[in-house]
């Protein structure tokens, strides 16, 4: 009898460790099965804001506005020079100035109508947005930045003026007016020069005296 009571009094400590040892594998258990949960939950929302905050979309968006611009210098080339070759072989007066002008305006208006109507709401609210330089620029701010640099550098211009001003303010970015007035006058730019320099081949190309 001493014997089975000393064997269940001895029994009794380890079923107790036992018990509790299961009670922790089984508190471990069910905290590792929430943390997967709760990354399987996570990954979505980490996935959706990767996707909004890697700049990705900006800079395509701004990159449409950039290749817009070498579309709608030739486009006003094709007018221009359309025109020229077309008054010139008539021997019309001031075929030279008219397709000058033609060649310019239609650049202009053609970019301008162009990302009017492809721009995206994101490349707008981009264009208005006030941004922070410097240290207290945020992730946002800076995909911002490279994307109106980019769009607006689509013939070198903003490069240039980065060279040409003061040395603080290159780290500026650009702003909103400058977002939308430098690829304008980088393709009014673009067809003046390109019109000039056609224009003589062209015509001996074209016209037949």
């Amino acid at each position: 009898m001493r014997e089975q009571r000393a064997g269940q009094i001895s029994a009794a400590p380890a079923a107790t460790d036992m018990q509790r040892n299961a009670a922790r594998a089984r508190s471990g258990s069910g905290a590792w099965r929430a943390g997967v949960m709760a990354a399987l939950a996570g990954m979505p929302f980490a996935a959706i804001a990767q996707t909004v905050d890697d700049g990705s979309g900006l800079l395509a968006a701004f990159h449409t506005v950039r290749l817009l611009v070498y579309v709608a210098v030739v486009l006003g080339l094709a007018a221009g020079l359309g025109l020229f070759l077309y008054r010139r072989q008539r021997l019309l007066r001031h075929s030279v100035p008219a397709g000058l002008i033609v060649a310019v305006l239609t650049a202009v208006f053609s970019l301008w109508l162009m990302t009017f109507t492809l721009s995206s709401a994101d490349a707008d609210r981009c264009v208005e947005a006030p941004l922070r330089s410097g240290a207290a620029a945020q992730a946002y701010d800076l995909y911002c930045a490279e994307a109106r640099e980019h769009a607006a550098n689509a013939l070198g211009l903003v490069s240039l003026a980065r060279w040409i001003e003061d040395e603080r303010q290159r780290d500026l970015p650009v702003g909103p007016t400058a977002t939308r007035g430098w690829p304008l006058v980088s393709a009014a730019l673009a067809a003046l020069l390109g019109f000039l320099l056609l224009r003589p081949l062209l015509q001996r190309l074209f016209i037949i005296v």
